[in-house]
């Protein structure tokens, strides 16, 4: 499939992009990152009918990935596809569960859009171009905006790409945090609010037997407190929108 490809770099520091592969050019990020700004950036730099963003930590696993990304765009009642995202290796067993209830083998994912792996329309991106006040989430903005123009978004389980996150607790914390804030700008409601320790414990049971199914019992300790430290990392975040307020 011919495309042009653009590496936006946030400030590599090893060699890894001295000789970018054909096609692909390295553009330096000029304005302080976030997930929305940046990837309005990009798209403007690109000049091709149909927009691929993929993270730099999701990698493709079948030659054919923009191919089957792309296809469903053939229906112009489509606005946007997105790619089925499975674990990389060494991501924590929870996170991984949590990977594959959003993102099943077949039928419909519970996600409206994930640019971690996705193909745009640029005509509309151009009419909406992503959500530059929200800390992240901006796929899911456009998403819910493409669908309430009357689009539709494609999931793509054939479309495979390997993606995952290692967070320690901080960057935990912060990740959630701005979720929270998110949803907050977006009016949306917001998970576990007023409800953390009642929304853990609920939950908590499941959490533990998808570790113990997993066989990784050094991750029990951090288990036990994950979803607890989510749900409050939410609630700080909207919070935070509420009152102005950032990190």
């Amino acid at each position: 499939m011919d495309f042009d490809g653009i590496v936006l770099d946030s400030g590599t520091r090893d060699a890894s992009l001295d000789s970018p592969p054909a096609r692909m050019r390295v553009v330096p990020i000029e304005r302080p990152f976030t997930h929305p700004a940046s990837s309005n950036d990009v798209a403007r730099l690109a000049s091709a009918p149909v927009l691929v963003f993929l993270s730099q930590d999701a990698l493709p696993l079948d030659d054919n990935f923009l191919a089957l990304l792309a296809a469903p765009l053939a229906d112009s009642a489509v606005a946007a596809t997105f790619a089925r995202q499975v674990p990389s290796p060494g991501t924590p067993a929870l996170e991984a569960r949590d990977l594959a209830r959003a993102y099943p083998e077949s039928g419909r994912s519970p996600v409206v859009l994930s640019n971690a792996a996705s193909a745009l329309r640029r005509e509309l991106w151009e009419r909406h171009p992503f959500e530059e006040r929200l800390p992240l989430a901006e796929d899911l903005e456009w998403g819910l905006w493409a669908v309430a123009a009357g689009f539709k978004i494609g999931y793509v389980p054939g479309a495979l790409v390997e993606h995952g996150h290692s967070y320690d607790a901080a960057s935990l914390s912060r990740r959630y945090e701005n979720e929270g804030r998110a949803l907050r700008l977006l009016s949306l409601p917001v998970p576990g609010e007023g409800r953390a320790v009642r929304a853990w414990l609920r939950g908590l049971p499941g959490d533990l037997a998808a570790v113990a199914r997993s066989g990784r019992w050094s991750e029990f300790p951090r288990a036990f407190l994950y979803h607890l430290d989510m749900f409050r990392s939410l609630e700080r975040g909207a919070r935070a929108a509420e009152t102005g307020g950032s990190r």
